[in-house]
């Protein structure tokens, strides 16, 4: 039973009744996920039910918490049983992975789940891959005087990981991709550059980056993208005034005074010039819902909201240029606030 993506329509067959009494039943945990009633519609001979837009939303609940301290992850694509409650019967079973691509040209099994825009990675990082049906990935790794290695993980998030990024990443891999291992890279030295499963290749790059972005691509997968031009870091106030008495000998008498201000952290980065061929793959990064920035500074995974209005796809005809670039805008998921 292949797989379908959550985009894509799919209409259960309940035969000619009128009406039927039914269930989704997400199978790993056994959990009902929708029950109701349905009907056939007007001058239609058969009842038909859509079941990918109720399963939509469940592939990101149905996965490990990070309370589970195992982490054994949920096999994507995730299962989903459709039954007959008046007749008491399976009607069928679908299985369905977060595809959201829309693309009915896009093979998982042969094009993987990894779509890096431009394939470089800093040396520090760790680098993701997310697949499907697999109980392991592997990482081809070249170095530089040409030999090869090749490492084999699990498809779970490890304590090392957890231990290394904050919670709120690890607990974000955990609830939007399962099927995901992580490789670091910092545990290797003199690499230049490694394949993953075969698909997708990363370029070691020199090791100057401030930031690098984690984010959700079109396809489901987790995918990593460096930033390796300048940035620009602005807070935007809101200030909270309250009036108070006004003495000309008191410092605290001031007629009026800040007593809260709310700060919303922005950033601008540049990505660097891009190919025709990168520039087309930044929709993975710029339509994603679910990005996190990485500092290498500071060490810590922060989740952002990508304030781009637009994604334009680049290219050297309508640029004028032989290589293009693009500026990403994002703000912070969390107010600070000073008082």
């Amino acid at each position: 039973m292949p797989a379908k993506p959550i985009w894509k329509d799919y209409a259960v067959d309940f035969g000619t009744y009128a009406y039927a009494d039914f269930a989704i039943v997400e199978k790993i945990n056994n959990t009902t996920v929708y029950q109701g009633r349905a009907y056939r519609r007007p001058g239609q001979t058969k009842l038909y039910v859509k079941v990918n837009d109720v399963c939509a939303d469940w592939l990101e609940h149905v996965l490990p918490t990070l309370q589970q301290a195992d982490l054994t992850p949920t096999n994507l694509p995730v299962e989903f049983d459709v039954d007959d409650l008046t007749l008491g019967y399976n009607v069928d079973t679908v299985r369905f992975y977060n595809d959201w691509s829309y693309d009915p040209a896009f093979d998982y099994t042969t094009m993987g789940l990894a779509h890096p825009i431009n394939g470089h990675i800093d040396g520090r990082q760790w680098i993701p891959v997310t697949v499907i049906d697999a109980n392991d990935v592997t990482m081809e790794i070249t170095y530089n005087d040409g030999t090869v290695q090749t490492v084999t993980i699990p498809l779970a998030i490890s304590a090392d990981f957890n231990a290394d990024y904050n919670a709120d990443f690890a607990l974000s891999l955990m609830t939007a991709g399962s099927g995901t291992a992580f490789f670091d890279l910092s545990q290797w030295s003199d690499v230049n550059h490694v394949v993953l499963n075969g698909l997708a290749r990363y370029d070691v790059v020199t090791e100057c980056a401030r930031y690098a972005l984690y984010y959700v691509n079109a396809y489901g997968g987790w995918d990593t993208f460096l930033i390796e031009a300048n940035d620009a870091t602005e807070d935007a106030l809101t200030r909270h005034t309250m009036a108070v008495e006004y003495d000309n000998g008191s410092t605290q008498a001031r007629g009026v005074r800040d007593y809260a201000i709310e700060l919303q952290r922005g950033l601008t980065l540049h990505t660097g010039w891009l190919t025709d061929d990168q520039s087309l793959r930044m929709h993975h990064l710029l339509n994603s819902p679910d990005v996190y920035i990485w500092d290498f500074s500071e060490q810590t995974m922060t989740p952002v909201v990508l304030t781009n209005a637009a994604t334009a796809y680049k290219t050297y005809k309508n640029t004028g240029r032989r290589m293009v670039d693009y500026t990403v805008t994002l703000t912070l998921a969390r107010q600070m606030e000073r008082r």
